[in-house]
C-alpha cells in the first residue's frame, strides 16, 4: 500500500523476520520509531525492497543483524535521514542489487561491524545502481574488525553518480581500517582516494 505513515512505534523483528518490510510500496514514511531485534544472519530491522520515495527519518535502529537494507530499488528516490543506527551485529546500512538514487543524509552510525556496505559477494547483479548519495553523516567504526565503509563490487568501479560528501569518519579502539574496497583494507581517506582514483566519487570536507 502506498502513502502509509508509520510514526512513533516500537517495531521488533524476530528469527529471520524483519521488524518492518516495505515491499514494493511507494511513498511510505517511517518516523520516530524504534526498530530492533531482527538478529539472525542477514536479517534487517528495516527492509526496503523495490520501493520508491520512502522517507525513513528520526528513527533509532539497533540490535539487528542489519540495520537498514535497501534492495532492488532501481527507480529509487528513497531517503534515509536523521536516523541513529547502532549495535547491529553485521551492517548499519546495506545497499545493493541495483538500488539507485538513494540519499543517506545526516545519520549517525556507530558500533555496527560494518557501518555502510555497498554490494555483496553473491554475484555481479548484487552491485548497487547509480546516483546514491551519502552526505553529512557521522560514521564511527568500532573495534579492530570494524569498517566505516565496505565497497564489495563486481564491476570494480563505483557506479556513476555515487557521491560521498561532507561526512565525518572515526575509528575506535586503535583500529586503522577506515574502509575496504575490493577486499583491500584502506587506512585513511588518502588510501581510499588513491584506490578509487578516477572513479565517479566526490569527497569534500571529509574528515578521518
Amino acid at each position: 500500500s502506498p502513502f502509509v505513515t508509520i510514526d512513533g512505534l516500537i517495531l521488533r523483528g524476530r528469527s529471520r523476520a524483519a521488524a518492518l518490510h516495505i515491499d514494493w510500496a511507494n511513498d511510505v514514511t517511517v518516523r520516530n520509531c524504534e526498530i530492533r531485534d531482527a538478529e539472525e544472519r542477514d536479517t534487517p530491522g528495516l527492509y526496503i525492497q523495490g520501493a520508491q520515495r520512502a522517507l525513513i527519518t528520526d528513527n533509532r535502529i539497533h540490535n539487528n543483524d542489519v540495520g537498514i537494507l535497501v534492495y532492488d530499488a532501481e527507480d529509487g528516490g528513497n531517503i534515509l535521514r536523521n536516523n541513529r543506527i547502532f549495535d547491529n551485529s553485521a551492517r548499519g546500512i546495506w545497499i545493493h542489487k541495483g538500488t539507485a538514487n538513494t540519499s543517506v543524509i545526516n545519520n549517525t552510525l556507530y558500533h555496527n561491524r560494518v557501518e555502510l556496505e555497498l554490494g555483496d559477494d553473491s554475484g555481479r547483479g548484487a552491485d548497487p545502481g547509480s546516483g546514491n548519495v551519502f552526505r553529512n553523516n557521522i560514521v564511527i567504526a568500532h573495534g579492530n574488525d570494524g569498517y566505516c565503509i565496505v565497497a564489495n563490487l563486481h564491476n570494480v568501479d563505483l557506479p556513476a553518480g555515487t557521491i560521498f560528501d561532507y561526512n565525518m569518519y572515526h575509528v575506535e579502539d586503535g583500529s586503522t581500517n577506515v574502509a575496504e574496497f575490493d577486499g583491500e583494507s584502506l587506512q585513511g581517506l588518502g588510501d581510499w582516494q588513491a584506490q578509487t582514483g578516477g572513479m565517479p566519487i566526490v569527497w569534500r570536507r571529509t574528515h578521518c
